[in-house]
């Protein structure tokens, strides 16, 4: 039976091993890194790696997971003041583009981490569960969808929707760029005009419109 100290000492060996993979990554990128690397930066035996992660797509999990909750802590705490659908889903991407900007580190990982080989084998393992970014504010999105202002989907399409197209321009968040928060804005409105339900169904579109004004012009003659 493993008691409290034994316990502690243990998680305490798996954070060591963790925020050694992490400088790992970050300084030699994931592909790159090796567990003989993390074994020398840790000072820990390959067996105490072994027995903690299980392999290298075990510790690339556990590094996510790790940046994955310190975004969700951060997220769970702005929540509140997104309290309509619109400013849910506008204020979902200038968070992100926020907290971006103050973990740049995080974020380049998290974008090598999308193309990284030993990523793709890990989404694939029962044994290594990927939350979502975004499960913080899931029941708020399902609340969303069931009023009906938002589209209704499974949660890693909202992931795709909302922070998808952050990810893809992420060098605007972290490089002090000049037009960061103007851009920043844009793919706000953005995201929320793609799962807006009135926008999805056309209404107030620039065609519609049209039509309008021409069944109008119709009836003035």
């Amino acid at each position: 039976m493993v008691n409290g100290s034994q316990h502690q000492a243990s998680s305490a060996r798996q954070q060591q091993i963790l925020d050694a993979a992490l400088h790992c990554f970050l300084e030699k990128g994931i592909d790159a890194t090796t567990i003989a690397d993390v074994r020398e930066r840790s000072n820990a035996s390959t067996g105490s790696i072994y027995h903690h992660f299980k392999d290298k797509e075990g510790l690339v999990g556990g590094v996510y997971q790790r940046i994955v909750g310190r975004y969700q802590t951060s997220l769970q705490s702005a929540l509140p003041e997104m309290n309509t659908s619109k400013t849910l889903i506008m204020g979902l991407v200038l968070h992100f583009t926020e907290w971006a900007a103050q973990n740049k580190s995080a974020v380049r990982l998290l974008g090598e981490m999308r193309h990284s080989p030993a990523s793709h084998r890990m989404n694939g393992r029962a044994d290594l569960p990927r939350e979502t970014m975004l499960s913080p504010a899931l029941v708020d999105l399902e609340k969303a969808a069931e009023d009906g202002d938002i589209i209704k989907m499974a949660a890693p399409l909202y992931e795709a929707i909302i922070l998808g197209p952050v990810f893809t321009v992420s060098d605007y968040w972290y490089d002090d760029n000049p037009r960061a928060a103007k851009d920043a804005e844009q793919l706000a409105k953005s995201a929320w005009q793609a799962l807006n339900v009135k926008s999805a169904n056309g209404k107030d579109s620039t065609k519609d419109k049209k039509d309008r004004r021409k069944k109008g012009n119709k009836k003035k003659k």
